[in-house]
């Protein structure tokens, strides 16, 4: 690895002070507690516009390192026909930093002929591939545009060669030359880096090395899909979501208290959960007067839920609740259509004709629920003269939902011949309300008109749905880091239907930007019985709380059987403590009952805590 001493000054008087280069114990430990996540990706941009920081710098060259495999995985990503402009120019610097055999001329047409960005990387790595050829930096140092003669010139500066040297002299000595003071100034930088600024290029230079580790290198000797898995093993958030977005593969006696149990201590994760997994006793909770939930998130994670549970009427009275609430008025009402409620039909029709825009449609949706043909003339009412388009479609398409037959045809005319605005129009409200049976047809006809981002979310829908014929276009969007705020709908597509290349595809992809993401990757890894999703389940399973972990054991045993918790409990991870031992024999007890708890008793003393727990656990089904 190049040190960073290097970098900042090729030659140092070992009569002068001591260098900034060089740290002080403190300064490193803060640096180590400033260094950003390699799982939050601060835009280059807004790095490049702050301050240098250079104990962070120094300690951030101390880790990073490349490897021939660096270079491979860099080709790899400029082969790609979509990567980002940020993940190019972290691949070429990447090519350069582990000074890959055959790249020079790669690089060098990058260097005349990329994107600005991607230019000015291509020259920085030059520098950093080295090499006593620098005919090809000092014809760039003449450039017109100030920010690739600046960079030509920091990448001179790094070749570390009398001649070059001599060259930037000159640079900077002639008058006549326009590039001279920004020559002079990489000059005065290298020679006093601890009193004058350091120029813009120096600073890409450094941000752009640690991007070409972080993707394509190491950091601290681990490639970034080990320190990301490492960062979420540590991440109570990110192992709550995933046992919990699991539930509803669970159908064992037991995990609906566990899961009652998190949703009544808070959290949005364990309130959705439930609402999915036990709306009748949530419903029973409210009903009673005992729960309600304690904010507007708590009331949309709900609703939310109760919504893609299908509006199951085991949840009335929490729907009805909501009733009260101004902001979930609407949302509710037509919740309460699609049960069968008159009631909140008459409440809605008001909102027909509400002044607001969004109201309007959010009626129109929840009329589509009912499935009552008498409201098909209220809904042509509406259309008639109506000037905005999104509005007359979402009242087409709510006829249509209620067996309106005009409407079928009317839809399917627009959907094969109606213009690209209409038929895009059209398809943004039919995805709003694809759980209608009508729907995926309508949306199948659409998708060979359709293009980029519209393109991709029905294919997701159509794929959540069981159609397979959309997969390919999916993965191909998340290995090129399409739409990367939609990657979580796509990947939760796909874990629904995976077949053979899905899972390899999504096994690849893991871990990535975004928590999101990596939550449904790992979902998909444990559907999947894959080693990565079991070993994140266990980091949940000896951690706290009781209820979580339980949760955890439940997942473990229904992909790998008892034997599992039993192997765990032979084999600790470190350090732990005993509370972490019994909360896995409580595990153990709990789902492998009796037999389990015997089984372990045979092997440890009456006084261990595993055994303890285990006692308690079975004890607990016994209560059931």
């Amino acid at each position: 690895m190049i040190g960073l001493a290097l970098l900042l000054a090729l030659q140092v008087d070992s009569g002068a002070k001591a260098p900034i280069w060089e740290d002080s114990k403190a300064e490193i430990r803060a640096a180590d507690r400033e260094l950003p996540s390699v799982l939050v990706d601060v835009p280059l941009q807004s790095r490049l516009s702050q301050p240098i920081r250079w104990g962070r710098i120094r300690f951030r060259e101390k880790l990073i390192s490349f490897s021939t495999y660096s270079a491979q995985n860099a080709q790899r990503a400029l082969d790609g026909i979509l990567i980002e402009p940020g993940r190019r120019s972290a691949a070429l610097m990447a090519l350069g930093c582990s000074r890959a055999s055959g790249v020079r001329v790669l690089l060098e047409s990058w260097a005349v002929g990329g994107g600005s960005m991607e230019q000015r990387a291509a020259i920085l790595a030059l520098g950093e591939l080295g090499g006593q050829d620098s005919a090809f930096l000092l014809e760039l140092a003449k450039s017109e545009l100030p920010q690739i003669a600046e960079s030509a010139l920091v990448a001179l500066m790094r070749l570390d060669s009398p001649a070059v040297r001599d060259e930037i002299d000159r640079i900077a000595a002639d008058e006549t030359n326009p590039n001279a003071d920004i020559a002079r100034s990489v000059k005065a930088f290298y020679a006093s880096p601890e009193e004058v600024a350091a120029p813009e290029s120096v600073k890409l230079l450094l941000e752009l090395r640690w991007d070409a580790a972080v993707s394509y290198g190491l950091v601290g000797g681990k490639s970034r899909a080990q320190l990301r898995i490492e960062e979420l093993e540590r991440d109570p958030a990110f192992l709550e979501a995933v046992v919990l977005r699991s539930m509803r593969s669970l159908s064992v006696p037991g995990v609906e208290d566990h899961l009652l149990a998190l949703a009544m201590a808070g959290g949005v994760e364990a309130l959705r959960a439930s609402a999915l997994k036990i709306p009748r006793t949530l419903n029973k909770l409210y009903a009673e007067g005992s729960w309600e939930p304690a904010n507007g998130t708590e009331w949309q994670a709900v609703l939310d839920a109760i919504d893609e549970g299908g509006a199951r009427p085991d949840a009335v009275d929490l729907v009805r609740g909501a009733l009260n609430l101004p902001s979930f008025r609407s949302r509710a009402a037509g919740l309460l259509v699609g049960m069968g409620d008159e009631e909140a039909a008459t409440l809605l029709r008001d909102s027909l004709y509400d002044p607001d825009l969004e109201t309007r449609i959010q009626a129109c949706r929840a009329f589509g629920r009912s499935r009552n043909s008498r409201w098909a003339e209220e809904l042509a009412t509406l259309r008639r003269g109506e000037p905005n388009q999104r509005l007359a479609m979402a009242a087409l398409v709510a006829q249509m939902r209620i067996g309106y037959q005009p409407a079928d045809q009317q839809l399917r005319l627009i959907v094969l011949d109606g213009s690209q605005s209409d038929r895009e129009i059209l398809v943004e409200e039919l995805l709003e309300v694809s759980e209608d049976q009508r729907v995926p047809v309508l949306l199948e006809t659409a998708f060979p008109h359709l293009l980029g981002r519209l393109r991709l979310r029905v294919a997701a829908d159509l794929v959540r749905r069981g159609r397979l014929l959309q997969r390919t276009e999916l993965i191909a969007a998340l290995e090129a880091g399409e739409e990367p705020d939609l990657a979580a709908t796509f990947v939760r597509a796909l874990r629904r239907v995976p077949g053979s290349r899905e899972l390899q595809a999504l096994t690849t992809l893991f871990p990535t930007h975004g928590i999101d993401v990596n939550i449904e990757l790992t979902i998909a890894l444990i559907d999947n019985n894959h080693t990565t999703g079991i070993a994140l389940l266990t980091r949940a399973l000896w951690n706290p709380p009781l209820d979580l972990s339980a949760l955890a054991g439940a997942l473990i045993v229904q992909q790998r059987g008892i034997l599992a918790l039993h192997q765990e409990l032979d084999s600790p991870p470190t350090p732990v403590s005993e509370a972490g031992v019994r909360r896995v024999g409580f595990a153990l007890g709990e789902w492998g009952g009796v037999e389990a708890l015997e089984e372990l008793a045979q092997r440890r003393p009456s006084h261990d805590p595993a055994l303890q727990g285990a006692y308690l656990g079975a004890m607990s089904v016994r209560t059931q």
